[in-house]
C-alpha cells in the first residue's frame, strides 16, 4: 500500500485526461465490435491522437523548464512504454493462432515486423493496392496501424521539441507553425478525396492523419494559464452549453458519421477533431466540472490501461470470428470479459502493479522475485510464439502467385471476349443499316417477298426458348468478383452462352451503374447470378435497389460468401438470405455451406478456390440453376 501512495504522489495527473483517453479507447472498441451501429467509432482514433500530442508538448515544456528534459531519456521511456506490452501481445496472438488457426499466420511476418518498425499503417496502404492482399490481409494485426503513426511521431519529435524550444528562447516563438500543419493536414485529405484519392490511404497515411497529433501539441505549447485566462472570459453557462453541445455531436457523429461518406473526408474527421480540442480545452480546467465528469470510475479505468485494452481487443474479436463463433449476448460478454482481463494482466505485470496480491507475501522480495520470473517466462512464450510465426510465415504460399497469375489470364481473356462481342454488335449494327438502305433504293421485287420473309424470321429460329431448350445452353449474366473471375474458364464450359463481368477488388457497392448500363446495352439476361459481398459487407437496402433494377421478370440468384476469416460473412449472407424472403425471383447458390465443409477446395487465403474447388464452384451454379427450373 505505501508503493501505491508513493506511487501517486509522484505523478501529478492532470484532471480529465484519463476519462477523454477511456472515451476514445471505448470508441474504438464499440466500433470493432458493432461497426454498423457505431459508425463513427473511429473517432476515438483523433481523440487519441490529440490527448498524445497534448501530454508530450505540456510534459516536455514543464521538464525543459526544470532542465530535466533528455532526447535519450525520452526514447527510453517510449520503447519502455510500448514495446513490452506489445511484444507479449504479438508473441501471444501468434502462439495461439499457431496452435489452432495457423493459416491466419500466412505472410504475417511482415506485417508484424512493421508494427514494431513503425511503419504498419503504410504496409496496410501498400496491401490495399490489391484485392486479394486486401482481403487476405485481414489479421488480429491490423488495428495497429494508429500506433505507427504515434512511433513515427515519437521519432522526430525530441528535434523538433529542441529545435523550438532554441529558437523561443532567441525570441522566436514558431508555435503558430504547428496549428498551420494541422490545417495542411486537413486540407490534404479534403483535397485528396476531392481528386478521387483511394479511401484507405486517406484513412492510413500519416499525412492526412497527423492533424490531430499537432492540434494537441500547439494546445500543449500554449501556457496553461492562458487558457485558464481565456475560458474565465466566458460565461459560465455558455461554458455549459459548449460542453453539452460538443458531447451531442460526438454522440450524433458516433451513431451517424460512415467511414464510407464522402462527407466525412472532406469536413468530418477535420470538425471532429477540433471539437475534440476545444473538449480538451474544458476538461482540464481544475474551476470546472468537466474534468471530474469524466473521471468517472468507469472511463477512469479504460483509459489507464487504453493501450493495453486497444491491443487485446480486436485480436480477440478477430479471433472469436475466425473460429466462426456466431454473435450473441453470452459470447460477446465473454469475448469482453477475456480482452479486460489480458488486458489487465498485461498491464499489472509489465508494470509491475501487484499490490493488493502483494499483501498476501511476508517477504515483499521474494513476491517481486515471483513476478520477476513470471514476466521472464512469459517473455520467452512470447518469443516462442513470434518464432513459430517466422516458421510459418517462410512457408512457400506458390497458391498465392498462382491465383494472381490466373486472376490477370483470366481478366484479359474476359476483356478480349467483350471486345470481340463489341465488334460482332458493331458488325450486326452495320449489316441491318446497310439492308436497310438496300431495300429504300431498290425496286420492289414481288418475287422475293417469301425469301424476305425467311430472313426476318430467321433471328426467332435461332433464339434459345427458355421453357424448352438445355438451361446449359440459354444465355446467363454472371457478376462478380475475383472468386468468379478465378472460376471464369470452368463457367464458360459449364454455360457456353455465358456472358461474366468479373473484376478483382469489386466492391457490391460499387455495381450499380453497371447494371443500369448493361440493362440499357442489353448484356443482362434474363437469367443472372449476382457472386458479391466476398470484399466487403453491403446492407439490405442495396440489395433491394440491385434486385429493384433487374425487375421481376429476371431470373436471378445470388451466391453466399465464404471466407475463412472474412469478418462479414455472417452478416452479408444473412442479408443474401432476406433478399431471397423478400423477392420470388430470387434463389441462393449456396456456395458457403458446401465449402466450409471442403477446406481442399480453397487455397491458403481462405477464400478462392483452388483448381479442383473453380469445377465444384460450376458445378453448384449449374445443379442449383438447373433444379429451379420448372
Amino acid at each position: 500500500m505505501d508503493l501505491e501512495k508513493k506511487q501517486v504522489t509522484v505523478t501529478k495527473r492532470i484532471m480529465g485526461l484519463d476519462g477523454l483517453r477511456g472515451l476514445s479507447i471505448l470508441l474504438v472498441i464499440l466500433y470493432h465490435f458493432f461497426p454498423r451501429v457505431v459508425k463513427g467509432g473511429y473517432l476515438g482514433v483523433p481523440l487519441l491522437f490529440i490527448l498524445s500530442g497534448y501530454l508530450l508538448s505540456s510534459l516536455d515544456t514543464k521538464k525543459w523548464h526544470r532542465d530535466q528534459y533528455s532526447i535519450q531519456k525520452f526514447y527510453q521511456s517510449r520503447v519502455k512504454r510500448i514495446f513490452p506490452p506489445l511484444f507479449l501481445f504479438t508473441g501471444l496472438i501468434s502462439l495461439f493462432c499457431y496452435l489452432f488457426l495457423p493459416r491466419l499466420l500466412n505472410g504475417r511476418t511482415p506485417e508484424v515486423m512493421s508494427a514494431f518498425l513503425g511503419y504498419n499503417n503504410f504496409w496496410q496502404i501498400a496491401q490495399n493496392a490489391s484485392y486479394f492482399d486486401r482481403v487476405s490481409s485481414a489479421s488480429p494485426f491490423t488495428h495497429l496501424w494508429s500506433l505507427a503513426i504515434e512511433l513515427q511521431f515519437y521519432l522526430v519529435w525530441p528535434w523538433v521539441f529542441v529545435i523550438y524550444q532554441k529558437a523561443k528562447a532567441r525570441g522566436n516563438d514558431y508555435r503558430v507553425l504547428f496549428l498551420m500543419l494541422t490545417g495542411i493536414s486537413m486540407l490534404c485529405m479534403a483535397f485528396g478525396y476531392y481528386k478521387g484519392v483511394d479511401i484507405s490511404i486517406l484513412y492510413y497515411h500519416t499525412a492526412t492523419r497527423i492533424s490531430a497529433i499537432l492540434l494537441g501539441v500547439w494546445l500543449g505549447l500554449v501556457r496553461s494559464s492562458k487558457i485558464t485566462r481565456f475560458i474565465e472570459e466566458f460565461n459560465i453557462n455558455r461554458l455549459y452549453l459548449t460542453f453539452g453541445a460538443i458531447l451531442a455531436v460526438t454522440i450524433l457523429a458516433v451513431f451517424l458519421l460512415d467511414g464510407q461518406n464522402p462527407s466525412t473526408y472532406y469536413i468530418g474527421l477535420s470538425m471532429m477533431t477540433f471539437l475534440f480540442g476545444i473538449l480538451l480545452i474544458l476538461a482540464i480546467q481544475n474551476h470546472l466540472p468537466f474534468g471530474r465528469l469524466l473521471d468517472n470510475p468507469v472511463l477512469t479505468y479504460i483509459g489507464s490501461r487504453g493501450y493495453e485494452l486497444y491491443l487485446w481487443h480486436y485480436a480477440v474479436m478477430f479471433i472469436s470470428n475466425s473460429l466462426k463463433i456466431k454473435p450473441s449476448f453470452i459470447s460477446l460478454t465473454i469475448q469482453f470479459f477475456i480482452f479486460i482481463l489480458l488486458a489487465e494482466f498485461s498491464y499489472r505485470l509489465i508494470n509491475n502493479k501487484f499490490y493488493f496480491v502483494s499483501q498476501w507475501f511476508n517477504d515483499e522480495t521474494a513476491f517481486q522475485q515471483y513476478v520477476k520470473k513470471a514476466r521472464n517466462v512469459l517473455y520467452g512464450v512470447s518469443a516462442l510464439g513470434l518464432g513459430l510465426l517466422l516458421v510459418a510465415s517462410s512457408k512457400a504460399d506458390d497458391s498465392k502467385s498462382k491465383l494472381e497469375a490466373d486472376l490477370a489470364a483470366n481478366s484479359e481473356l474476359l476483356a478480349k471476349q467483350r471486345e470481340t462481342a463489341k465488334k460482332n454488335q458493331s458488325a450486326e449494327t452495320t449489316i441491318d443499316m446497310t439492308n436497310e438502305t438496300e431495300t429504300t433504293v431498290a425496286p420492289i421485287d414481288e418475287s422475293d417477298d417469301d425469301s424476305k420473309a425467311e430472313s426476318e424470321a430467321e433471328p426467332e429460329t435461332t433464339t434459345i426458348n427458355q421453357d424448352s431448350a438445355d438451361v446449359t445452353q440459354q444465355p446467363i449474366t454472371l457478376i462478380g468478383d475475383s472468386v468468379l473471375l478465378g472460376s471464369v474458364k470452368e463457367v464458360q464450359a459449364a454455360f457456353p452462352n455465358a456472358y461474366i463481368e468479373a473484376e478483382e477488388s469489386r466492391q457490391a457497392y460499387e455495381v450499380t451503374d453497371l447494371f443500369r448500363q448493361m440493362i440499357a446495352n442489353g448484356t443482362m439476361a434474363n437469367r443472372v447470378v449476382i457472386a458479391l459481398g466476398t470484399n466487403g459487407y453491403f446492407d439490405i437496402s442495396f440489395g433491394q435497389e440491385l434486385m429493384d433494377l433487374l425487375g421481376p421478370e429476371r431470373e436471378v440468384y445470388w451466391v453466399t460468401v465464404y471466407g475463412e476469416f472474412l469478418q462479414w460473412e455472417a452478416s452479408t449472407n444473412q442479408v443474401i438470405y432476406e433478399l431471397a424472403s423478400q423477392y420470388p425471383n430470387l434463389k441462393i447458390v449456396d456456395w458457403e455451406s458446401q465449402v466450409k465443409n471442403h477446406r481442399e477446395w480453397i487455397i491458403d487465403d481462405g477464400i478462392h478456390p483452388d483448381i479442383g474447388g473453380r469445377d465444384q464452384y460450376a458445378r453448384i451454379l449449374k445443379e442449383t440453376i438447373e433444379a429451379n427450373q420448372p
